[in-house]
C-alpha cells in the first residue's frame, strides 16, 4: 500500500508539473464523466511509461508488434502528441514533437517507416501549428524554426501528391483528391500495385487544415525572424488552402447519393 501511495503521489506531481488542464466532467445517465477523466489521464501516463528513452515512440509489444521498424508509425505520434497538446501537457508535447521531427522525419519529407500516410502526415504539420499557437511564446518559435526545412519538404510532398490527381478530368470525383490511403499498409498499393490507388477525403481535409493553419504561422514567424523563405512558403500554403477546400466540396457534391426520401443523403 505504501508503494501504491508513493506511485500516486509521484504521478500527481508529474502531471502537475506538465501544467495540464484540470477537468471536472458531469456524469449524466449516459456518460460517466469521472471515468472519462481517469481514462484520459491513464492514457497519457501509458504513453509516458511505454515510450523508450523518454521521447522514443513504441508501436505495440511482442508478439506481432513491438518491432523497432514499426516505431515510426505515424499514428503513434499524432495520437499521443494531439492528446498532450489538447490537455495542455506542453513539456511532454514539446519533447514528442521535437523527437519525431528530428529522428523519424527524413530530409526528403518521408517517414522512417514502411509507408507514407497522406492524412496523418498532413496532421503532423497541423501539430506544429497547434504547438506554436498553444505555447504562445519563444518555445514554439524555436521548435518550428528548427524543423522548418523538413516541414516545408513534407508540405511539398503533399502538394506533389495532389498534383498526381489533376490528370483526372475536372468532372471526375478524384480530381484534386491526393491519391494514397491513410494506412501504413499503403506500400502494398504504392510499391507492389496489388490494388488501384484510392483517394480519401481525409487526405485533402487534413491537408486543407494543415495548410490553412500552418501557412499563417509560417507567415508570422517568417516576419518576426526576418526569414523571407519562411514567409514565402507560408503564403504558398495559405493561398493553396481555399483550392483544397473547393476541390473537397466539389468532389463530395459529385459523390453524394440522395435517397427517395427528401433531404436524406
Amino acid at each position: 500500500y505504501r508503494s501504491l501511495l508513493e506511485n500516486r503521489r509521484w504521478w500527481d506531481a508529474e502531471l502537475a508539473a506538465e501544467g495540464m488542464v484540470q477537468l471536472s466532467l458531469p456524469s449524466p445517465v449516459s456518460t460517466n464523466g469521472s471515468a472519462l477523466v481517469t481514462q484520459m489521464e491513464h492514457n497519457l501516463i501509458n504513453g509516458m511509461i511505454t515510450w523508450y528513452d523518454t521521447w522514443g515512440p513504441r508501436y505495440g509489444v511482442l508478439p506481432g508488434y513491438g518491432i523497432p521498424m514499426q516505431n515510426g508509425f505515424q499514428d503513434t505520434f499524432t495520437a499521443t502528441a494531439m492528446a498532450a497538446l489538447e490537455v495542455g501537457a506542453m513539456p511532454y508535447a514539446s519533447g514528442l514533437i521535437d523527437h519525431q521531427w528530428m529522428n523519424y522525419v527524413r530530409d526528403d519529407g518521408m517517414i522512417n517507416y514502411r509507408a507514407e500516410e497522406v492524412a496523418q502526415q498532413a496532421r503532423m504539420l497541423t501539430i506544429l501549428a497547434l504547438f506554436h499557437s498553444y505555447s504562445g511564446g519563444r518555445t514554439g518559435d524555436a521548435l518550428l524554426l528548427k524543423h522548418f526545412q523538413k516541414a516545408r519538404t513534407m508540405a511539398e510532398w503533399l502538394m506533389a501528391r495532389r498534383l498526381e490527381s489533376l490528370h483526372w478530368p475536372a468532372d471526375d470525383p478524384r480530381y484534386g483528391i491526393p491519391p494514397g490511403t491513410d494506412e501504413g499498409d499503403d506500400f502494398k498499393v504504392q510499391y507492389l500495385h496489388q490494388t488501384p490507388q484510392s483517394h480519401w477525403y481525409a487526405s485533402i481535409a487534413e491537408m486543407y487544415r494543415a495548410f490553412a493553419e500552418l501557412g499563417e504561422v509560417w507567415e508570422t514567424l517568417g516576419k518576426s525572424a526576418a526569414r523571407t523563405d519562411i514567409s514565402a512558403h507560408g503564403t504558398e500554403l495559405r493561398e493553396l488552402a481555399p483550392t483544397l477546400y473547393h476541390d473537397l466540396h466539389a468532389s463530395i457534391n459529385k459523390t453524394v447519393n440522395t435517397t427517395a426520401s427528401p433531404w436524406h443523403r
